[in-house]
């Protein structure tokens, strides 16, 4: 299919010796107030992950952010807790009922994945993503105390991620960042 061919080629890209430079310059050449790391996929290695921690290095100006279940590799949490350190950068660990807690990242937050039968997280979480089956008619702002991601809680009719986001602004830091502004993500 045309996604998987251009999954193919970013994965060749993230591969190529000029991977951090590229990047940065395509990231400030759009002019992108904020930037979503792997809208599928993941830190697939240390070395990618130092590649990225080295772009979000690069483009101070540009808010970015990541979901990653990486913290589940020992080797990969030093990295991830760089990237959560960045004054840029919005780490949030992804988790659901088969992952379990994850491992403390000092300034990352925590996403859960709900699925049909799971009545959420039994830790605590900052986010909840709720699959199709479990938001069809149903609604619901918070789960487990967390809050349900707006985009998905069956109330907001009007709402997007660029208008949303929560992902890369907490509201509660930084409640003058929720405006409209460019927005890209990677595949």
């Amino acid at each position: 299919s045309v996604v998987q061919k251009r999954y193919a080629l970013n994965l060749t890209f993230t591969n190529s010796p000029s991977f951090v430079t590229e990047m940065a310059d395509r990231i400030r050449s759009a002019n992108l107030e904020a930037f979503r790391w792997h809208v599928a996929g993941d830190l697939y290695s240390p070395e990618y992950a130092g590649k990225v921690l080295a772009v979000m290095r690069a483009v101070p100006g540009t808010k970015m952010f990541i979901y990653t279940r990486t913290w589940r590799a020992p080797r990969m949490v030093p990295i991830i807790a760089e990237m959560a350190a960045l004054p840029n950068v919005q780490v949030w660990l992804s988790c659901d009922r088969d992952t379990g807690e994850p491992v403390p990242v000092p300034l990352a937050r925590r996403a859960y994945m709900q699925v049909a039968d799971d009545p959420g997280p039994p830790y605590r979480v900052d986010l909840v993503f709720r699959d199709k089956p479990v938001r069809d008619g149903s609604v619901a702002k918070r789960v487990a105390g967390a809050v349900v991601c707006p985009v998905e809680n069956g109330t907001e009719t009007e709402i997007t991620c660029t208008k949303c986001r929560i992902c890369f602004t907490d509201p509660a830091v930084d409640p003058t960042r929720r405006t409209a502004g460019r927005f890209a993500e990677a595949a």
